[in-house]
């Protein structure tokens, strides 16, 4: 379950803002297109008048003075056009070129046609070419022939041992959850899942049987999937873990010019620096974000589980036969996540510590937040707060709970 910042008042304004400079460069940027335009038209046209084509009056036409508006070139109506660069190049290339004598060497380079020697040079040079490279394309036809069976086998041997190495995490995963869930009646299966990442689809089964349950069940409900969220955020701690471990073996084996694959190696150097286990991740992440301890998030998550499993019901056909109920669709956003959310921002956005635990002991106090929502509202509030606010949020809050009444169940499961 992810604990997205819900954004505050008035954050519509700064999108809105943002969009009216976008306007407004979209103007500047069609303003300098159509200026580009302009100068591109303009060079076309001297260039024509340059090689004769136009004659020279035309450059002081209506035509030829708007584009030199939209240029920003500023040309007077009636004056004669300044020369541009290319225009220039134009009447000189073309003056130039009325000068050359045909047959003399001058003509041939212009025309770019090589002498009868440089030719022959040219061919020799070409022929060269072509027997260097097919020398070098043979050498590497040569070299890839050779490794290509040692390159297959690395490869082979790496993918195989990727592969190994994925199944031991799960397995490692799969051990760990069955071991710090203990009696769990769904141990197995949620140790399993969380092995194999499929956690979301059970917190997505709960969140869709829950508006069939009770007012007490629900609330079991809600504590499952958040604690179910925390087991799945557990596993991809520890394969985080895991991999920053067996990254900084590798380059430390590497540094001490050692072989990284070798297996001895890797043992010697787990030993002296133990990779991290599943337990220890477990045990961290409860004590900080529940504020729990092992056993006692398992015995909450084992009261969730079993007070959040639907019973079948099945609804009597026309002619008297029974037909499975409908399957439910689950809300797209999850209730307990909004409120929990909402809570975690009303008090760390507080400016008045006092009323605000006051206000959040209240809805506690009439069931609005369960004993685990609650745990995982201040585990959340003690890494976002400094030390000095949580401590005077965390004994307001005490003492207002102890002035009221404990929550009270609607009915019983």
């Amino acid at each position: 379950m992810t604990v997205p910042i819900i954004p505050g008042p008035f954050s519509f304004l700064a999108t809105a803002g943002q969009g009216i400079e976008h306007f407004g460069e979209a103007v500047q940027e069609h303003k300098r297109f159509a200026q580009e335009q302009a100068r591109k038209g303009i060079e076309h046209l001297e260039n024509l008048v340059a090689f004769g084509i136009y004659p020279k009056e035309i450059l002081t036409s209506k035509e030829a003075q708007h584009l030199y508006s939209l240029a920003n070139i500023g040309m007077a109506p009636g004056s004669q056009p300044i020369e541009q660069p290319a225009g220039a190049r134009a009447r000189i290339t073309s003056e130039e070129l009325a000068r050359v004598q045909p047959g003399t060497p001058q003509a041939s380079a212009v025309a770019q046609i090589p002498t009868p020697t440089q030719a022959q040079a040219t061919e020799g040079k070409a022929k060269a070419d072509i027997a260097t490279s097919a020398n070098v394309e043979k050498q590497a036809q040569t070299a890839a022939a050779a490794g290509a069976p040692q390159a297959k086998g690395t490869l082979e041997a790496a993918e195989a041992q990727e592969g190994l190495a994925e199944t031991a995490l799960k397995n490692e995963v799969t051990e760990g959850a069955r071991k710090v869930l203990g009696s769990n009646p769904f141990a197995a299966e949620l140790a399993s899942e969380a092995a194999l990442g499929t956690l979301q689809y059970r917190i997505h089964k709960l969140l869709s049987d829950r508006q069939y349950l009770g007012v007490e069940r629900q609330i079991m409900s809600d504590n499952a999937r958040l604690m179910l969220a925390g087991l799945a955020h557990i596993t991809t701690i520890y394969h985080d873990a895991k991999g920053a471990h067996d990254i900084q073996r590798r380059n430390d084996l590497i540094n001490a010019s050692i072989d990284p694959n070798d297996v001895k190696a890797q043992q010697d150097y787990d030993t002296h620096n133990p990779a991290p286990t599943y337990d220890q991740v477990y045990n961290d992440y409860v004590k900080k974000n529940f504020l729990m301890t092992p056993e006692q998030f398992a015995k909450k998550l084992t009261e969730g589980m079993t007070g959040s499993v639907r019973e079948k019901v099945t609804i009597k056909g026309g002619k008297g036969e029974a037909t499975p109920e409908p399957a439910a669709q689950a809300p797209a956003v999850d209730p307990a996540e909004t409120k929990i959310n909402g809570a975690i921002q009303f008090v760390a956005s507080s400016r008045d510590m006092a009323s605000t635990a006051m206000q959040l002991a209240e809805a506690w106090s009439h069931g609005f937040f369960s004993d685990v929502e609650l745990a995982f509202i201040k585990g959340q509030l003690r890494q976002k707060l400094t030390a000095q606010q949580y401590e005077e949020f965390e004994e307001r809050l005490g003492a207002q709970m102890l002035r009221l009444p404990p929550p009270k169940t609607a009915e019983k499961p």
